[in-house]
């Protein structure tokens, strides 16, 4: 831009030494001078119209970046909510961390008491399910000496007997 503006001024100030020749006509020299002028004040519009162009485009830009820049605070804004959020969750979680073992250790120690009653209980349990259970093997070997002596009794009782005590039985069962 600079360029064709320099180049544009050395040919301008060419030209119009050129008309300070005098084997120039002087109807020739003005139209050289006025067409140069015309070019310079095109090139001077022209490079003119591109400024406001470039201007307008920078600050349509720097409008844009002041846009971003404001979306980047915020985006930090909202980050920095977040952390902060983030630690007193974090914060609530350490405390709530702190209560679990202290409830851990209450528990734990009213589970070693419970589990001692029990074991005591079952202990208790055992022994008196020992204690029945010897009751009932006595009580077996009891009947069994008596499941012997009523086999004996039976072998003892006449088989017609045992026929019609049969057909007792079945005559009850099928009514």
């Amino acid at each position: 831009m600079k360029k064709t503006l320099l180049l544009t001024i050395v040919l301008g100030m060419s030209f119009s030494a050129c008309s300070t020749m005098g084997f120039m006509p002087p109807d020739f020299s003005l139209a050289t001078e006025s067409f140069v002028n015309e070019q310079i004040d095109s090139q001077v519009r022209t490079a003119l119209s591109e400024v406001d162009e470039k201007t307008f485009r920078l600050s349509e830009d720097l409008k844009k970046m002041e846009a971003d820049l404001e979306q980047m605070k915020n985006d930090v804004q909202a980050q920095k909510d977040a952390m902060s959020q983030a630690l007193v969750s974090v914060q609530q979680i350490n405390d709530l961390a702190t209560q679990i073992k202290v409830i851990a250790k209450t528990s734990k120690d009213e589970v070693q008491t419970v589990r001692q009653d029990l074991m005591d209980s079952l202990d208790e349990l055992a022994d008196r399910l020992d204690q029945e259970l010897e009751t009932l093997n006595t009580a077996v070997t009891k009947l069994e000496a008596q499941s012997g002596v009523l086999e004996q009794n039976i072998q003892k009782v006449p088989k017609e007997t045992l026929f019609e005590l049969r057909q007792a039985i079945d005559a009850y069962y099928q009514k």
